[in-house]
């Protein structure tokens, strides 16, 4: 690992050091999980992102949330869990497609879980970018139902969608993490993970 942490910067070094992390957390000894926490915060997202998977691995977690939405559907979930879903949708929506996609999608009706989660995750960046993407509906906010809001997002003005775009770009370029964080907050709630039912 020593020799691979010296080509981190650049593909395809940064993708073989981050499967020789996951690797770590399946042989794990005594300096396993601080070693995997001193790259979260990696200036490599990809670094960044293997080491939180690495960390669920080593915990027991890899499949803790796998097909948790589907077996319960969004309601079934615990308040974690919701906020784990939330935040995931939010940041694959923003990242597939943007805001307006976000807000058109039936996964646009949980921002308020994806904010609380965004908070709790100290996602700051991106939890000031969706609360300002809340502006194109109005002080009333999004309607909570889908076909209300999603023929809103498809009737955006081009005002609204380059404002709305604006917010896209910065949610890219920002320095956050989100899928690390996502990891994160699965090790750092195991408990809710592991016991998969509701509150």
């Amino acid at each position: 690992m020593t020799q691979l942490e010296s080509t981190i910067d650049k593909y395809p070094g940064d993708y073989q050091f981050g499967a020789a992390l996951v690797s770590y957390a399946c042989n794990p000894d005594a300096e396993t999980e601080p070693k995997l926490r001193s790259f979260l915060h990696s200036p490599s997202k990809i670094i960044g992102q293997k080491a939180g998977w690495a960390l669920r691995v080593l915990n027991g977690l890899e499949n803790a949330v796998k097909d948790m939405y589907g077996e319960k559907g969004f309601d079934g979930l615990s308040e974690r869990q919701k906020r784990y879903e939330a935040v995931w949708m939010y940041d694959a929506e923003v990242n597939s497609g943007g805001h307006s996609q976000y807000f058109g999608n039936s996964s646009g009706g949980d921002y308020r879980w994806a904010i609380d989660g965004l908070r709790e995750m100290a996602a700051l960046e991106k939890l000031g970018i969706l609360v300002e993407a809340l502006q194109v509906f109005g002080p009333d906010g999004p309607p909570d139902d889908w076909e209300a809001r999603r023929e809103i997002a498809y009737g955006f003005s081009e005002e609204q969608l380059n404002f709305l775009d604006g917010l896209n770009d910065r949610y890219s370029v920002g320095k956050e993490n989100v899928e690390m964080l996502l990891y994160l907050y699965v090790v750092d709630h195991k408990d809710d993970f592991r016991n998969r039912t509701g509150n």
